[in-house]
Order: C-alpha cells, then sequence, then structure tokens
C-alpha cells in the first residue's frame, strides 16, 4: 500500500456534541449521565469532548454552567417577590434575609387554637383537628413535611429524619 492509498475508517462515527444544547442541559442541573443519555453516548464520550473542544474538565465547565443556571433561577424568584407573590416574598425574606417564625410565635398559634366541642365533633372531625396539632407541634420543631395526596380532603404526614449534630434546619 503507497502513501496516496487512503485507509477506511473503521469504527464508530464520532458523535457530534453540540454544545448549545450541552450548555442547555447543565443550566437546568443536568447530570453528567443526563447528558450522555441525551447525546446518546457515554458519560467518557462528554468528558472527553470537553476537555478537547474546551480546554477543561467536564465537572469545572459543568459547575460554571450551573452556576448561570442559578442566576436566572434566582433572577426569576426575585420578578415573581417583586410583581407580589406572597409565597416567594416568604421564601426569600427567609432564605435571604435569615427571616423566619419563632418558637414563641408557634406555639402561641397552638395555643390559640380552640377545640371543637366535644359534644358536637364527629370522628372524623376529631382526627382532622388531632392531625393538625401534631403537624403544627413536628412543624414547629422541624420534623414534618405534608405531603398532598391525589384524593381530595386526605394528606399524610412525612416526618423527617432527626437533625445531626451540627446542623441548621431551613
Amino acid at each position: 500500500m503507497s502513501d496516496e492509498e487512503i485507509k477506511p475508517l473503521i469504527g464508530r462515527p464520532p458523535i457530534k456534541i453540540d454544545f448549545d444544547d450541552l450548555d442547555k442541559l447543565l443550566l437546568i442541573h443536568s447530570t453528567l449521565e443526563d447528558c450522555a443519555s441525551f447525546f446518546d453516548c457515554s458519560p467518557e464520550t462528554i468528558e472527553r469532548r470537553v476537555r478537547d473542544e474546551r480546554g477543561e474538565c467536564f465537572d469545572d465547565y459543568a459547575k460554571r454552567k450551573r452556576g448561570l443556571g442559578k442566576i436566572g433561577l434566582r433572577r426569576r424568584q426575585y420578578q415573581l417577590a417583586m410583581s407580589g407573590n406572597t409565597t416567594m416574598l416568604i421564601f426569600l425574606g427567609k432564605q435571604w434575609l435569615g427571616q423566619g417564625d419563632t418558637e414563641q410565635d408557634r406555639m402561641e398559634a397552638l395555643q390559640n387554637m380552640t377545640p371543637p366541642e366535644p359534644n358536637n365533633v364527629t370522628p372524623e372531625e376529631d382526627r382532622k383537628t388531632r392531625l393538625e396539632i401534631i403537624k403544627m407541634i413536628l412543624e414547629s420543631r422541624g420534623k414534618v413535611n405534608v405531603v398532598r395526596t391525589v384524593e381530595p380532603q386526605k394528606e399524610a404526614v412525612e416526618i423527617s429524619p432527626p437533625s445531626f449534630v451540627g446542623t441548621q434546619g431551613s
């Protein structure tokens, strides 16, 4: 075989990684495995392409792109809060400004609850009232998440695992 003869390519054709698509996936915090699944290739292929074409390891590249996604999310949360979304105002007040209910506020709410008269209470109302009191107590200790079910008028209480020493609740 002479130098002028061209050898046929053997193996799978190279997978094209569209970095615009990869960047969009990383903005929404997709994992390396998610990205590999999207491009129908192995995670190692994504890592190799990023290293070869962008000159940095995948973890550093992904961290920068995910950071941009966080900025966009914060911007949107702020816009919602400033447009009057009360839930978002409360959330951002707790997250950014350290605001929150105090233990005293929660205990006063519990004390102000007046149970219904025993004579007029159905078993379902009694169960519901007890569940509300238990939820409020657990919420005051940061150990409960209320999970809404598909069925109307039903909800489940999920008790969080105990906090580890040195961690703070949200």
